[in-house]
């Protein structure tokens, strides 16, 4: 027979009642009082209700439990490379050393034949230690090139050196799985797009990347390079001249591209450092590259009339304002504007922004040329 507990509503006694009964008698202060339909109604429902979340839980507990025994099962191939590991590291460091030790205090065997027992016994454990090394090299790659790809493993290793770099390469551990870090224990992210590598970031910074726009950071100084070395060659005979157009394709459109680049004939030869830009109608674009200035950041610009050719103010201006942004991208074009109009109403020979020095030519209010000159490293 199930039972309801009610509250004894004079001395407040806890009471078990038949929840068939209309009535019930408090056994300690002899108070009668009815049990109407409303509290068995609650009680019943409150009993069916703790049935169903007990049967509840105790389905809940069990998929936990089988869930937990899974997670388990799962790290226990950890477990054993671990213990492997240590063995390898035992054998390896600890047991030539304990053996040697134990052979030169013998007193069973002459001199002689300890050195030879000696020897061929590091010789045999320097064997067994290549074997090993070479065969956990092996599946470093086969892991990273399954998982990744074989550009994936080359990448690396030019840049982190592959002794270097470290995760769970057993067959026991999904792609999905597998942690890579270097020997500092940063992070080494991959991002892949299908079978093609994008990028690698070390300790969240790129280290690799097919964008030329992205900074690059050394792995060894995890300092940013001043150069990427994925940024596309458009002129190859000065590193400032190509890096000055690969900055000018990222920031205005159209590009500028090697059929527009011609070497500058100046004392009867071509020279590599300075070239001229074909790609503005109006305007003569001439830069200088690094062997001008003994430095390979640091260059001049050169923005004349052409011979023949109706330029205006407004047609100098455009491209002064683009120029000079690309040697300091801070400046605005509200500031620019400004400088503008100083440098065409004073007349000076010379003028300053920031580290920046222009050169400007203007006749009776009219701009001949101007040279703008970096003082810093413009990339």
């Amino acid at each position: 027979m199930k039972l309801v507990e009610l509250k004894c509503k004079n001395c407040g006694a806890t009471l078990k009642a038949d929840p068939e009964l209309d009535e019930i008698t408090c056994k300690y202060c002899q108070t009668t009082f009815k049990i109407d339909d409303e509290v068995k109604h609650v009680k019943f429902d409150d009993m069916e209700q703790n049935g169903y979340e007990f049967e509840k839980g105790r389905i809940r507990a069990q998929q936990e439990s089988k869930s937990s025994s899974q997670n388990v099962s799962y790290s226990q191939p950890q477990k054993k490379s671990n213990k492997t590991l240590w063995l390898v590291l035992a054998w390896i460091f600890l047991l030539p050393f304990t053996a040697t030790y134990f052979i030169a205090k013998s007193n069973k065997l002459d001199k002689k034949k300890k050195i030879i027992i000696i020897i061929v016994m590091w010789i045999v454990f320097f064997i067994i230690g290549a074997v090993s090394s070479s065969q956990e090299k092996e599946d470093k790659k086969n892991r990273i090139i399954e998982c990744y790809s074989q550009e994936v493993y080359d990448k690396l290793d030019s840049l982190i050196g592959i002794d270097n770099v470290d995760g769970y390469f057993s067959d026991t551990y999904a792609c999905d799985k597998l942690s890579l870090k270097d020997q500092h224990y940063k992070k080494i992210e991959i991002e892949m797009d299908g079978d093609n590598l994008l990028s690698i970031k070390l300790d969240g910074k790129d280290i690799y990347n097919i964008d030329p726009t992205v900074d690059i950071y050394d792995p060894n100084t995890m300092k940013k390079k001043e150069n990427n070395d994925n940024i596309p060659e458009i002129y190859k005979d000065d590193k400032s001249i190509n890096l000055f157009i690969n900055k000018y394709n990222k920031n205005y459109d159209p590009d500028i591209d090697s059929s527009m680049i011609s070497k500058k004939h100046i004392g009867g030869k071509d020279h590599d450092d300075v070239i001229n830009i074909s790609n503005n109608d109006k305007i003569e674009i001439i830069l200088y590259g690094s062997s001008q200035y003994s430095s390979e950041y640091k260059m001049s610009v050169y923005i004349g009339y052409r011979t023949k050719v109706s330029s205006t103010n407004d047609d100098f201006k455009e491209e002064f304002i683009k120029y000079i942004k690309l040697f300091d991208e801070k400046l605005t074009d509200e500031e620019l504007n400004k400088y503008w109009e100083d440098m065409i109403s004073e007349y000076r020979s010379s003028y300053k922004i920031n580290d920046i020095e222009i050169l400007p030519n203007v006749v009776n209010g009219k701009v001949e040329y101007f040279k703008i000159t970096s003082k810093t490293k413009f990339y």
